[in-house]
């Protein structure tokens, strides 16, 4: 139950945010700001630099999720150790061991790659589910997380990365991650919080936490009076006013699939497939023979295809694409993966329909 204190604080955000929209400014989080997307999980290590090479790659991954909805390819990308020392100005060492920590708690994968003549190129990162080990997918639509079922996130706008880049403590960093998870929840850069609450979700000490906020406030990024959180453009230390520019790009937006990928069985991977690519394959518990009747839908090589409809995965090693079955259907219908998800479920809600 709310005290009389955060009740006038609530009341008074609302208040604040009304005049704003009364002057023109469109509802919902970082109008006119380019964002990603960050996950809630993360936000127990901003209190090391874990997170801070954390949010690079998941602004790395965001681009990439993007480009790979046309494609079928997997939500991936190369970055060399050097390149997020020096997009985050951390040592080499502290890289390494932030990517190693991530690694070890299973949120992402790492591949080295090699050049045709044996050397070292770039790393491939791929983003997981900590929980289930999967790779994450995407929507064109909606961005990399919240194309998932699997996590809370925080919607950060891309400024804030140099913002958070010229921070030379973890407390800073700390408080101002938690502010825009704080931001995230209520969908709005003023809302109202308690101290002690913004604190917890720091995840560090009363006096780091003190120092942090006073740098954050110091420059611009943020107000806080009375219960009463203000996040600003951190480019201009100002109240948000990109809107009035008329651009809009990402948005805050946590849709709540009705339909799970992960849920479908094998036999309804085979029938969605077989339908959708007009061929029959045969049953198998693994991989399905690469004959020389089945070509591949992204390349169209004969012979090199191949799907696993226990894992819900598929593989061309002609032209080295593959991923999610749910990728792949998106790609054979030239949808979204909405409509992929509404293709596979009718073709199951059609198949329970026909009799024994």
């Amino acid at each position: 139950m709310l005290s009389i204190t955060d009740e006038k604080s609530s009341l008074q955000a609302l208040y604040l945010r009304a005049r704003q929209e009364h002057a023109g400014r469109p509802s919902g989080l970082w109008s006119g700001f380019s964002c990603f997307q960050f996950p809630n999980g993360l936000l127990p290590y901003a209190n090391s630099p874990v997170m801070h090479v954390a949010l690079h790659l998941y602004r790395l991954a965001s681009g990439a999720a993007y480009r790979a909805f046309d494609s079928g390819l997997d939500v991936s990308f190369r970055v060399r150790v050097q390149t997020l020392a020096r997009m985050t100005g951390l040592p080499i060492r502290t890289i390494k061991a932030a990517l190693h920590r991530l690694e070890q708690d299973k949120w992402i994968e790492r591949k080295p790659q090699t050049t045709a003549r044996g050397r070292f190129a770039a790393t491939k990162i791929y983003l997981l589910d900590p929980r289930s080990g999967r790779r994450l997918e995407t929507s064109q639509r909606y961005g990399l997380l919240s194309s998932n079922k699997y996590f809370p996130f925080i919607t950060i706008p891309k400024d804030a990365l140099w913002a958070i880049d010229s921070m030379r403590g973890v407390g800073a960093k700390a408080v101002y991650a938690a502010a825009l998870a704080v931001a995230s929840e209520q969908e709005h850069e003023i809302v109202a919080v308690k101290r002690s609450r913004w604190l917890e979700m720091s995840n560090v000490s009363r006096n780091t936490f003190a120092s942090g906020l006073k740098y954050c406030t110091r420059k611009g990024l943020l107000a806080y009076r009375r219960g009463i959180l203000t996040l600003n453009d951190p480019r201009t230390g100002k109240a948000p006013a990109r809107w009035k520019y008329g651009r809009q790009f990402t948005k805050h937006d946590a849709p709540k699939w009705k339909f799970d990928l992960h849920r479908v069985e094998p036999e309804q991977w085979k029938a969605t497939l077989e339908k959708l690519m007009r061929q029959t394959f045969p049953e198998c518990d693994g991989w399905t023979p690469q004959t020389a009747d089945v070509a591949c839908p992204l390349c169209g090589e004969h012979g090199k295809f191949s799907m696993n409809f226990h894992k819900g995965t598929f593989k061309c090693f002609a032209c080295s694409k593959g991923g999610g079955l749910g990728k792949l259907v998106q790609h054979l219908l030239h949808g979204t993966m909405d409509d992929a998800k509404k293709y596979i479920q009718d073709t199951i809600e059609e198949s329970e329909r026909i009799p024994v």
